[in-house]
């Protein structure tokens, strides 16, 4: 379908379904094109006249709750047709009360502010542009789901909030562009940030190992990083990190890869726990969404990895007790009973698993495992937007 009087406006989509959100009463043209048996094309065009309902603009005259018709002007609530305009006011608007608000686009003015609270989320349609002196919030368990594959601009800030103690590691992704993973907690001591290394060629079989992380958070990649260094070893406390960037729209996907060993468990030479035919396909990964994914949608969607994720629970201290891991020798160890595996059945449990609804938050890290059947030993994994998957 294109956009224009006739049928040589720009292209706005080439589905069967698109959203539009015109910001003024205009003209779309879509056309059909039939292939006979014979081999020659048909082509049909059709126009439909798309009326601008007026925008919205915050006011804020009575109160800060966005629910509240007398805070806009004109007067009334947005609607999923209606651009939102953010100006510069006292009373700055805020997404509470658990039912989602909707926009067609949101535009925050320098000095405007949008907050969207806990547990609460703001779908939009189109982009969400923020001026320099601007900013949208959105505090943590909140959500912004976007309907269309627009580009967004201006930083907002998204806050993720984990409990853990000085060793406790959390596993994390960026759901905003150019983020540094240093900034998920400058606290911590840039030896305790790592990455995945799925495989490595100086290993037997090639399994993998953590590496140092320090570097522009890729999007759809996982990242993990321990307590700040000032925390209780023993009694948990909240921190917070604050994503500050673009948020990220539209289908995403980053490359993972596996080994070509498949064959029994080996020795790995650095640990008395053996090496196993899934040790070179390991891949952490990570929600790049400011929503939550499904987790069953996500698996189907990519069936080179195993039906599984492998969420960390950071519920057990590191321990003399616990066996080495594959891949290394260490004094102490965290156990692999913390990881909650999470399939088509539903979620196993382990050592400070508590639930898991089978959504996979925002900004939250998690392992697969490639396939041995896959066609390549280097293959895409794909996420894509879920309008429906944000609670």
């Amino acid at each position: 379908m294109v956009q224009g009087a006739g049928t040589t406006g720009p292209v706005v989509g080439t589905t069967p379904t698109i959203n539009v959100c015109p910001t003024a009463t205009t003209i779309y043209t879509a056309e059909i094109t039939y292939t006979l048996c014979d081999g020659r094309t048909i082509k049909e065009a059709d126009q439909t006249t798309v009326t601008v309902t007026t925008n919205k603009t915050w006011n804020g005259s009575s109160s800060t709750n966005w629910n509240t018709a007398s805070n806009w002007t004109p007067v009334g609530v947005p609607t999923a047709s209606q651009g939102v305009l953010i100006p510069s006011t006292t009373n700055k608007p805020i997404v509470s009360g658990g039912t989602p608000a909707v926009a067609c686009s949101i535009n925050i003015q320098s000095g405007g502010l949008l907050t969207v609270n806990a547990a609460n989320a703001i779908i939009v349609t189109n982009a969400v542009n923020v001026a320099a002196g601007g900013n949208m919030i959105i505090e943590n368990t909140g959500s912004l789901v976007q309907i269309n594959p627009v580009v967004n601009s201006g930083n907002i800030q998204y806050k993720r909030t984990a409990n853990l103690r000085k060793q406790d590691y959390v596993y994390w992704s960026s759901p905003v562009a150019n983020f540094a993973s240093n900034a998920i907690s400058p606290g911590t001591s840039l030896g305790y940030q790592y990455k995945w290394t799925p495989t490595i060629a100086t290993n037997f079989n090639f399994f993998g190992n953590w590496a140092a992380a320090n570097e522009t958070m890729v999007l759809g990649k996982g990242y993990i990083v321990r307590g700040p260094d000032t925390f209780s070893l023993t009694v948990p406390a909240n921190y917070t990190t604050s994503f500050v960037g673009v948020p990220n729209n539209g289908n995403i996907t980053i490359p993972i890869s596996r080994g070509s060993y498949d064959g029994v468990n080996y020795p790995t030479g650095v640990s008395s726990t053996p090496g196993t035919k899934d040790d070179d396909n390991w891949n952490l990964v990570g929600n790049p969404y400011l929503s939550a994914i499904d987790a069953l949608d996500f698996l189907t969607l990519n069936p080179n990895i195993d039906g599984f994720v492998n969420i960390w629970t950071h519920g057990t201290l590191p321990s003399n007790i616990i066996p080495d891991p594959f891949y290394n020798n260490y004094a102490y160890n965290y156990t692999p009973a913390d990881y909650l595996t999470f399939n088509a059945v539903g979620p196993s449990t382990g050592p400070g698993s508590g639930t898991f609804n089978g959504k996979i938050a925002a900004g939250q890290g998690f392992f697969i495992s490639m396939l041995h059947t896959s066609l390549a030993t280097t293959e895409n994994l794909i996420f894509l937007r879920c309008s429906d998957n944000y609670l």
